[in-house]
C-alpha cells in the first residue's frame, strides 16, 4: 500500500470496510501506512470479524439503500448460509458511527449487493443524494454465477449496467483485475473537491 496524502491531527481520514469476510489483512496494513486514519467495518456476522478490533471500530450491521429487512447471503464458519437481517441506510450508519458522509477509502464485498449498492451512488440516485461519497472505492464485482443472479435478476446486462454506471457517476476506474470468476476495481472520485485536495489525483491523468 503506497501512501497517498499527509494524514495528521488536522486532516481527517476514514476508511470503510463493507463486508469484513473474516479477513484483515488490509485494515492491517492501513493502519501501519496510515496509523492516524479511523478504520471501520460493516459487518453483519460476528464469526466474520476476526481481529478486526485490533485495527478499528465494528459496525454490527447490514447496510442498503433503504431500511426494511433483507435475506442476505452472508458467510459463516461453515459457509455461506441464508440468513433473513435488519437492513439499515447506509447515510444513517455513517451519521451514526463515523459522523462523516465522506470516506477517504472503502473496500466493498458484499457477494452481489455490491451492484444495487454502486447503481446507487450514481448522479441523483437514493445513496448520492444523501450526500455520501466516497474518494477511493476498491471494490468486488462478483460473477452472475456465484451469487449476484439472486440481487440483480436474471436479464442483467454487466456491459449496459457498467457503461450507464461510468456515464452517470463521478467515480472512474483506475485498476481492474480478474479474482477467481469475479472482477476486483478500484474507482476514484474525480468531482469531489475534498478528494481532489487530498489525493490531488489529477497528477495521475
Amino acid at each position: 500500500m503506497t501512501k497517498i496524502f499527509e494524514n495528521n491531527d488536522l486532516t481527517p481520514c476514514y476508511w470503510l470496510t463493507i463486508g469484513v469476510g473474516g479477513d484483515t489483512e488490509v485494515e492491517k496494513e492501513m493502519k501501519i501506512v496510515y496509523p492516524k486514519c479511523k478504520i471501520f467495518g460493516i459487518e453483519p456476522s460476528p464469526d466474520q470479524y476476526k481481529d478486526f478490533d485490533k485495527y478499528g471500530t465494528i459496525i454490527p450491521h447490514a447496510i442498503g439503500i433503504k431500511a426494511g429487512n433483507f435475506t442476505m447471503r452472508l458467510l459463516k464458519k461453515n459457509g455461506y448460509v441464508d440468513v433473513l437481517v435488519p437492513v439499515t441506510p447506509l447515510h444513517q450508519v455513517l451519521d451514526e458511527f463515523i459522523g462523516s458522509r465522506l470516506i477517504h477509502f472503502s473496500t466493498l464485498d458484499i457477494e452481489g449487493f455490491e451492484y444495487s449498492i454502486l447503481e446507487s451512488l450514481k448522479y441523483g440516485k437514493p445513496i448520492e443524494s444523501m450526500g455520501v461519497r466516497f474518494c477511493q472505492i476498491d471494490a468486488e464485482l462478483h460473477s452472475l454465477e456465484h451469487q449476484a443472479k439472486r440481487h440483480i435478476g436474471n436479464n442483467f446486462d454487466f456491459q449496459k449496467y457498467w457503461n450507464e454506471f461510468l456515464n452517470n457517476s463521478p467515480y472512474i476506474p483506475v485498476k481492474a483485475s480478474d479474482f477467481l470468476a469475479h472482477r476486483k476495481i478500484t474507482l476514484i472520485n474525480v468531482d469531489d473537491v475534498v478528494c481532489q485536495r487530498s489525493f490531488n489525483f489529477q497528477q495521475f491523468f
